[in-house]
């Protein structure tokens, strides 16, 4: 925003409005790659925001949640959706095992009952900040099949529902048309 005032102050003339454009198009694919994925999870249903489109995934449509490289969140038998925002890459679930070994040794060193943590705390050493989300949102997917099979009718939840953003097409279409625009006038 600063070099866009920045820019706007000192009348760049042709080269300044180039470099406008360009700066809008990287703030662009910054908001749409980096800001705006996210899963989120709330009564009803989780939602994976990813770069341009929305899935939202009723409860009781989902049939697994995992994560490989990225999570994914399965409804029907061939339908998935994965997520840009969580994704666990194999070099960190390696350096997850190898703090949790390091912190054993430590604490075999040290006197007993000094440093110990609850096997809840232990256990979530050998994992993921991805592995623990996972965990954290199939506790939820679980919750919900409780409270829809304790329900009188089971809940539908309806159907699971995929949309585009247009905020973030525009994010990145808008700046695009600028630059060319910029380029060739």
């Amino acid at each position: 925003m600063l070099n866009l005032a920045d820019l706007a102050w000192q009348g760049g003339g042709h080269a300044g409005v180039i470099a406008a454009s360009v700066i809008l198009l990287v703030t662009g694919v910054a908001y749409v790659a980096a800001l705006r994925p996210r899963v989120i999870a709330d009564d009803e249903a989780v939602t994976v925001r990813n770069p341009l489109r929305d899935t939202r995934v009723p409860w009781p449509a989902v049939t697994s949640i995992d994560l490989g490289d990225a999570l994914q969140v399965r409804w029907k038998t061939d339908r998935v959706v994965h997520s840009w925002a969580v994704q666990s890459s194999r070099r960190s679930r390696v350096r997850a095992q190898y703090r949790a070994h390091y912190r054993e040794t430590q604490a075999a060193r040290r006197t007993p009952g000094y440093g110990r943590m609850p096997e809840a705390a232990r256990s979530r050493l050998v994992k993921t900040a991805g592995e623990i989300i996972t965990i954290q949102i199939n506790d939820l997917l679980e919750e919900a099949r409780r409270r829809s099979a304790a329900a009188d009718p089971p809940l539908t939840g309806g159907a699971p529902s995929s949309t585009w953003s247009w905020t973030a097409v525009a994010a990145l279409a808008l700046p695009v048309v600028l630059v060319v625009l910029a380029i060739v006038i």
